[in-house]
C-alpha cells in the first residue's frame, strides 16, 4: 500500500513537504505523471482540476522516501491533501521513529520549529529560561475581576468571536483554552491561551467551583496576565489576589478609552500595560506579547 508523511513543520505562509513511499506506477495513478529520475515536475494535486499545484520530486527508488511533493503550507491544504490521498487508499504514516523529528513536525510556531531543528541536529539552545517555552507550548492565563474584558481580549487574539462575550458578569464559568501563535515572523511562538472565570465574591456552589478552577489555572500558568478596568477599581478581595501574584506576571489596565478613575500603581507598583480592545487592539496585543517574550531572549535566538 502506498504511504505518505509530512516532512516539514506546518506554517501558513511556507511550503509543506510530503514524503511519498510509492512505486512509479502508484505515483502516476495519483498525480498523472512521473518525473524523470532526480528531477522535479509541476503537477496538479487532487481530482479533476485539483485543489493545489505542487512540485513532484523523483528522488529514486533507493531513497527514503523515493518521492516528495512540495505544496503550499497551512492546515487547509494539509487536511485536504491527506483526505485526497486516503480516498485513493494511501496510508498516512503518523509519526517518525525520532522523537525530536516529531517535535519538529508538530511545531506550529517558527521559533518552536527552529528549536526542534537545532535539537535534531545536535545544537539545542542553551538558555533554560526559554528552552522549555519553545519545547512545550506554555500556558498564558487571562485572569481578573468578573466582567473586566478577558473574553474580549482573547477574541482579539483569535481574530474571531470563538469565546462568548457578554456584558453580564459570570458568563465564562469554565476555563477556555486554545492554542495560538504570538509574535511576528521567525519569533512566532505557540502558547496555550486560557480564559478563566472572573475573580469576585460568590455565594452559589457553581460560581465557587469556577473560582477554584480559576485559582488552579493561575497556579499552573507559565504567566498570568492580570486584567483590571480603568474605570472600575477592583474590590478588596480581588486586589489582594492581584497583589499576592508573583512579580513576573503581567498587569494590564483595560478600557483606557474610558476615564481612569483610580491609580493601579497604588495596587501593584511596577509597570502596567495600558490599552483598549475597542480603540487599538493590535497595539495592545503587541505590547503584551513583547512583555511576555522579550525577557527570554527569543528574538536573539532566532536571529
Amino acid at each position: 500500500m502506498p504511504s505518505y508523511r509530512l516532512l516539514s513543520a506546518p506554517a501558513a505562509r511556507a511550503i509543506s513537504v510530503w514524503g511519498l513511499w510509492a512505486t512509479s506506477q502508484e505515483i502516476n495513478a495519483a498525480f498523472r505523471k512521473v518525473p524523470a529520475l532526480h528531477s522535479f515536475s509541476l503537477c496538479s494535486v487532487g481530482t479533476g482540476q485539483g485543489f493545489d499545484e505542487g512540485l513532484l520530486w523523483h528522488k529514486g527508488e533507493n531513497r527514503s522516501p523515493p518521492f516528495e511533493v512540495h505544496l503550499h503550507g497551512g492546515q487547509g491544504i494539509a487536511s485536504t491533501f491527506s483526505s485526497w490521498l486516503e480516498s485513493l487508499n494511501w496510508q498516512e504514516l503518523i509519526s517518525s521513529p525520532n522523537p525530536l523529528q516529531n517535535r519538529f513536525l508538530q511545531a506550529r510556531g517558527l521559533a518552536n520549529a527552529l528549536w526542534a531543528s537545532r535539537a535534531l541536529h545536535g545544537d539545542p539552545p542553551a538558555a533554560p529560561s526559554w528552552q522549555a517555552v519553545l519545547e512545550n507550548p506554555p500556558k498564558v492565563v487571562l485572569a481578573g475581576p468578573t466582567n473586566v474584558g478577558k473574553s474580549t481580549l482573547m477574541n482579539a487574539w483569535l481574530g474571531a468571536d470563538r469565546v462568548t462575550v457578554s456584558p453580564h458578569p459570570g458568563t465564562t464559568r469554565d476555563s477556555v483554552e486554545v492554542g495560538i501563535l504570538m509574535g511576528e515572523g521567525e519569533a512566532s511562538t505557540e502558547v496555550r491561551l486560557v480564559d478563566t472565570a472572573g475573580f469576585g465574591v460568590f455565594e452559589n456552589d457553581l460560581d465557587q467551583a469556577a473560582l477554584i478552577q480559576t485559582r488552579e489555572a493561575c497556579d499552573q500558568a507559565w504567566k498570568v496576565v492580570w486584567l483590571c478596568d480603568a474605570h472600575t477599581p477592583p474590590i478588596a478581595p480581588v486586589a489582594q489576589w492581584v497583589q499576592s501574584s508573583p512579580s513576573e506576571h503581567l498587569r494590564v489596565l483595560l478600557r483606557t478609552d474610558l476615564e481612569e478613575t483610580w491609580c493601579p500603581e497604588d495596587l501593584w507598583p511596577g509597570p502596567w500595560i495600558r490599552g483598549s480592545c475597542h480603540e487599538d487592539a493590535p497595539t495592545l496585543l503587541a505590547e503584551i506579547e513583547q512583555a511576555l517574550f522579550e525577557p527570554l531572549g527569543i528574538l536573539s535566538f532566532v536571529r
